[in-house]
């Protein structure tokens, strides 16, 4: 707690409908840490501009900024990569945990995480649907595939580890990774009948203020 004290002035930079820097506004609701948008507009390649590049040669998002108070003085920090930031997050502000104590409980919940973030998302983000669309393929039709896919193995994941939610009746990291990603189901039209676990879950979550907050609809860019 203590630690935490030290850090200070955070700002999101962010994207309305990313669902990386989704996951790091639930995180950020959830810990109740204070914190303000600086929206990115990736249809504008905003990300690339030079004043963005400068600060993150990355050229990505989401990136969390927030300075550090060190012996009286405050030092910029930049953070890049959701799964970083959300375990940077998790260390630093533990008084809402969001990954179990048990060492083998916490590997189940990062493996949902990882499953998200690397199998899934990766191959659906704005990137790879545009080099796909080049290549001569339906883009839409790609992402539809592979995320259908991806959610039927994470169901069948969840089967003997969820509760109201991903793992338990306890809010994690998973939770996180999970609700964005279903958005993003629904954009390319996968019928999400078939999953019965992540349907459920997914009702239960919408419930929650810090998911509610965090959603789209709700963002500072979502009508720009």
């Amino acid at each position: 707690m203590e630690l935490a004290k030290s850090f200070s002035n955070f700002v999101l930079f962010s994207y309305w409908r990313s669902s990386c820097s989704w996951r790091i506004r639930i995180v950020l609701n959830l810990k109740k840490i204070n914190y303000k948008i600086n929206p990115i507009n990736l249809l504008k390649s905003e990300q690339t501009n030079e004043h963005f590049a400068e600060l993150n040669p990355l050229k990505k998002i989401p990136a969390l900024a927030f300075e550090i108070n060190k012996d009286g003085n405050n030092e910029k920090i930049l953070l890049q990569e959701s799964s970083a930031i959300c375990e940077f997050l998790e260390e630093t502000f533990p008084e809402v945990n969001l990954l179990p104590k048990d060492s083998i409980d916490r590997a189940h919940v990062r493996a949902i995480c990882s499953h998200i973030a690397c199998n899934i998302q990766p191959i659906q983000n704005l990137p790879v649907l545009n080099r796909i669309e080049e290549l001569g393929f339906k883009k839409a039709e790609w992402a539809k595939e592979w995320i259908s896919k991806g959610l039927k193995d994470l169901d069948n994941m969840l089967t003997n580890c969820r509760g109201k939610y991903c793992f338990g009746d306890e809010i994690t990291l998973a939770d996180a990774f999970l609700v964005p990603q279903l958005y993003n189901a629904r954009r390319f039209n996968v019928d999400m009948n078939e999953f019965v676990n992540i349907i459920e879950i997914e009702a239960n979550l919408k419930l929650v203020e810090a998911f509610i907050l965090a959603s789209p609809e709700n963002q500072p860019d979502s009508s720009l």
